[in-house]
């Protein structure tokens, strides 16, 4: 039962990620941007507790593998999000070790670069559109972020849809 909830959970806001992200443009700065947007979030959280990041991709991984998507989509898509785990403590503990007011600095900014580039380029535009979180903000849209923007679901399908015009 919890299993079906998850799966039309993320089905439902893939379809909604898809409307607004159509555009094969929009999608790679998507696909390039939304990881770096979650990335500050989660140097944020290692900066609390280097744990905490490894915990909030873990679940997420685990998500996403129960989300029956392709195998190979969402065993890539979950060691990605582990990828990012150990890039947000690679920053706290190595890059910036003690300087927290540096990592800091580091998450806000990629955070303001990443919707930088993705409103006004990938949305406005390309797409010509607003983000589908500006009329519809979950949080699941929030959680499912980067699993959303690196579903390669998106440029299979509209690969197949040229193929079959």
């Amino acid at each position: 039962m919890a299993s079906s909830v998850i799966v039309s959970s993320y089905a439902e806001e893939l379809a909604l990620y898809r409307a607004h992200h159509s555009h094969m443009g929009n999608w790679l700065l998507h696909a390039a941007c939304v990881p770096l947007e979650w990335l500050s979030f989660l140097i944020t959280l290692a900066l609390v507790e280097p744990r905490l990041p490894w915990a909030v991709q873990g679940a997420l991984a685990a998500l996403v593998l129960a989300c029956n998507r392709p195998a190979l989509v969402s065993v890539c898509i979950s060691l990605g999000l582990l990828v990012l785990a150990q890039a947000a403590n690679w920053v706290v503990i190595d890059l910036v070790p003690g300087r927290r007011i540096h990592a800091i600095a580091l998450a806000a900014g990629s955070c303001s670069l990443s919707w930088a580039v993705q409103v006004p380029i990938g949305h406005w535009l390309l797409e010509r559109n607003q983000p589908s979180m500006a009329s519809r903000l979950t949080i699941n849209s929030v959680l499912l972020s980067v699993p959303l923007a690196w579903d390669r679901g998106l440029l299979l399908d509209s690969q197949l849809e040229r193929k079959i015009k």
